[in-house]
């Protein structure tokens, strides 16, 4: 048991002998296109509302005419989905320990699919809700994702694997605000085309949700007939009894790696899962240094970054005397998407080359104080814009410098996820430690939202720091999120 308990997480990450240099190994793109690609659906069908929720709550009746409310009911919307996943990633990351990854995996594009059908055409606010619980749950597993990456990769070329990660993000967080604020209302904005159409007119909501559960329920399709499964344990039982229905579907990571030459699990690593040992419990991987101290980092990381992914769409859609810049939908959508253009670029090229230079710990540093200056410029922005009457070329700038910053978030999610796997005491606790590390941001994801935009009514209600209450948070958790970044290895165990 000692021995399990102190084995490197995958063989392949011990010391290699001088006889086998080191040198990067290709990257499973199929496999890992496909594991983007359901990466891709939680944005995808989670930011689509984003444009148009405010708007939403307030047509749904419950903030009884009060502007200042919808804050606050936006916030309960958007929390209901983190508390839902909090609720379930945990068990979805042992169940992939048990079962394998694949079978978890597969329900997450799925039930996404059938959730954000639901909210499209929800038009009661206790309805939004049920249906955006749904969507939490079925994104739960999604964490197991993590998992697969670390198995199809090695200590050769998984930093770059992870890297990538915040380019697929980038992608969906600029079509999905874009497709939400484009298409909502399409009878209003589109009469030419859509204008009589009684569903749309009955459902303005209705098309950016059936674009984006459409686009989740095509992953869903192309990933039952390719994904392969990684689990070791699982691909050893396949071995014996292989349902015989699609050659596709089931084809194994083994046969895969062998006929393309990635060799990323080597033999040691299948042997030694050959006798599979229970996942570590929770409590067991919180007493781990290590892991509480990347969990804490990334919690107190996910606090001020969904905090502020909250209140920005809010502040922008508010009037300016209620604190915001009084955008409509259409011009919400259009600004993120244009940031998100400019996003997917500056992931592509920029990220894995500051990642490579500089190391995961500085990048997530820098990630960290991007919030912090995030949390700066949006109260600055609508003092601005108050003082002028409008939103003024000087109020665009900092909103252009905001968004600047929000890219260098991203990036830190992907070198935090680094931590995470590394952190892990054994392979068979992977699943385990990324359930874990997911239940725990998902605890912040749920707070972070209905904290912050209740700390904003509140604020502007009682006028407590001139409605500037919530940003004095964000920038404090920021700080701490620092602090507990410099704490945090300077070197992955697993990268040399």
């Amino acid at each position: 048991m000692a021995t399990e308990e102190t084995r490197p997480l995958l063989a392949e990450d011990v010391e290699q002998s001088p006889e086998r240099p080191k040198k990067e190994t290709p990257l499973p793109l199929r496999q890992l296109s496909i594991v983007y690609l359901i990466q891709f659906c939680e944005p995808l069908t989670g930011l689509v509302i984003y444009p148009f929720i405010a708007e939403l709550v307030q047509e749904t009746g419950i903030t009884g005419g009060d502007p200042k409310a919808i804050g606050y009911y936006a916030g309960i919307v958007e929390s209901l989905f983190f508390f839902s996943e909090f609720l379930t990633c945990m068990q979805w990351g042992r169940l992939s320990d048990y079962h394998g990854r694949r079978p978890i995996l597969l329900i997450a594009p799925l039930g996404l699919a059938l959730a954000t059908y639901g909210f499209g055409f929800a038009k009661s606010f206790w309805l939004l809700c049920v249906f955006r619980f749904l969507q939490g749950v079925f994104n739960g597993n999604v964490g197991v994702s993590k998992s697969v990456m670390a198995e199809v990769t090695d200590s050769t070329n998984r930093a770059r694997a992870f890297s990538i990660m915040p380019l697929n993000w980038s992608v969906a967080t600029t079509l999905a605000p874009f497709i939400g604020g484009t298409l909502s209302n399409p009878a209003k904005h589109f009469p030419d085309v859509f204008g009589g159409v009684r569903l749309f007119e009955e459902y303005p909501y209705l098309l950016p949700c059936v674009f984006s559960a459409t686009g989740s329920l095509l992953v869903f399709i192309f990933a039952y007939f390719y994904l392969i499964e990684t689990l070791p344990s699982a691909v050893k039982k396949g071995k014996n009894s292989r349902l015989s229905s699609s050659a596709s579907s089931t084809t194994t990571l083994e046969e895969e790696r062998t006929a393309e030459g990635y060799g990323t699990i080597s033999d040691e690593a299948r042997a030694s899962e050959a006798e599979v040992a229970p996942p570590p419990s929770a409590n067991a991987l919180l007493r781990d240094p290590y892991v509480a101290k990347v969990l804490l980092a990334y919690v107190v990381f996910v606090f001020g970054d969904m905090s502020l992914s909250a209140l920005v769409p809010i502040i922008l859609y508010a009037p300016i005397k209620n604190g915001g810049l009084g955008f409509t939908p259409l011009e919400i959508g259009t600004i993120m998407g244009v940031w998100g253009i400019y996003n997917i670029v500056f992931q592509l090229v920029v990220s894995p080359y500051l990642i490579k230079r500089f190391g995961p710990r500085p990048m997530q540093m820098a990630a960290v104080t991007a919030t912090a200056l995030m949390a700066t410029f949006l109260p600055l922005e609508n003092f601005v814009a108050r003082r002028a009457g409008h939103v003024n070329g000087l109020a665009l700038a900092l909103l252009a410098l905001q968004y600047f910053c929000l890219s260098f978030t991203y990036i830190g999610y992907g070198t935090i996820h680094m931590y995470i796997i590394d952190s892990a005491p054994t392979h068979n606790s992977m699943g385990a430690v990324n359930g874990l590390a997911q239940a725990m941001a998902t605890l912040g994801r749920t707070s972070a939202p209905w904290l912050s935009t209740s700390l904003l009514s509140l604020s502007l209600e009682k006028d407590i720091l001139g409605g500037r209450l919530v940003f004095l948070l964000i920038i404090s958790m920021a700080c701490i999120a620092f602090l507990a970044t410099t704490r945090l290895p300077k070197h992955l165990r697993n990268a040399h």
